[in-house]
């Protein structure tokens, strides 16, 4: 008799309605924003005891972001649900997998050995207030602040200029449009809840900070910086330094002094400029990615 498999495919209402659903996974669940997202998950006789989180960009890349692991789960069964998650990518027609933070060991033993090893580490960065920081004097007069609807071109060529020779994820930057990037940073934002930033002299644009505002809890709301960039032949004359004192005046008006954002750890001089900052890595926590185009695979 050939055994059933553990492994199934549903959308975010269809497995909310699941019986054997955890409360802890429904809770998880009930975060996820897109009802489209398809989640990919272990449906054991005793309940849904892990799953994948897997949604496609329209660059054709494939997130995948596991559950939060449960102790006792077979190993054959976790390896399964790997499995059918990298094959549904496949299945969309993906051109490559990211896969933010495989949440155990054990998790990045089977992905390497299906061909996904690490390729990274994020590190979580903030800055808890804007005490002791002493804004400039003088506006920054170079630093204007943009919007998407009107600025929506330059924006994206910015964009395309600034992550030349980046140091954040090198391997997905040819996979990557800068209209696809700009939606997601401001994905489920209104227009006016969104910060950019633009430096710029003699009408040539420098430099970039886009920033949203961020709930942490029920008592303070900080802005979280999804995108710092310099155009290459302008880095090392401040522009970035200029840019965050610029966010940070802007934040001060709006009586907002919590940041956070994240960093690959191979991105020294971007760690770098964050610590001058004020800002501290949230203990020393590294998140792993996964980053592996498809047709590199068997």
């Amino acid at each position: 008799m050939t055994q059933r498999s553990p492994v199934r495919i549903h959308t975010r209402e269809q497995l909310l309605n699941h019986s054997g659903l955890d409360p802890f996974l429904a809770e998880f669940v009930t975060g996820i924003a897109d009802e489209a997202t398809q989640l990919i998950y272990l449906d054991l006789q005793e309940g849904v005891d892990q799953l994948v989180v897997a949604s496609q960009d329209a660059d054709g890349v494939v997130t995948l972001i596991p559950s939060p692991c449960f102790h006792g789960v077979p190993r054959e069964h976790r390896q399964s649900l790997w499995e059918a998650s990298i094959q549904w990518a496949k299945s969309q027609g993906a051109r490559a997998v990211d896969i933010y933070g495989p949440a155990e060991e054990r998790e990045r033993d089977i992905l390497a050995e299906l061909g996904f090893p690490i390729t990274t580490y994020i590190l979580p960065i903030g800055r808890e207030t804007l005490v002791g920081y002493v804004p400039d004097d003088q506006p920054d007069i170079a630093i204007r602040q943009a919007f998407v609807e009107s600025d929506h071109s330059q924006l994206c060529d910015l964009i395309a200029m600034t992550l030349t020779q980046s140091l954040d994820l090198p391997e997905s930057i040819p996979l990557r449009r800068p209209e696809g990037l700009l939606q997601s940073w401001i994905e489920n934002r209104t227009h006016e809840e969104t910060v950019i930033l633009v430096a710029e002299t003699n009408s040539e644009a420098k430099g970039i900070v886009v920033a949203t505002p961020e709930q942490y809890d029920d008592e303070l709301a900080g802005y979280r910086i999804h995108y710092l960039g310099v155009a290459e032949h302008h880095r090392k004359k401040g522009w970035a330094t200029r840019l965050l004192k610029a966010l940070f005046r802007l934040a001060r008006e709006r009586q907002i002094e919590r940041f956070a954002t994240n960093v690959d750890q191979r991105n020294l001089p971007a760690i770098q400029l964050y610590e001058r900052m004020g800002f501290r890595v949230f203990e020393e926590l590294r998140y792993p990615i996964v980053f592996q185009r498809l047709e590199q695979t068997t």
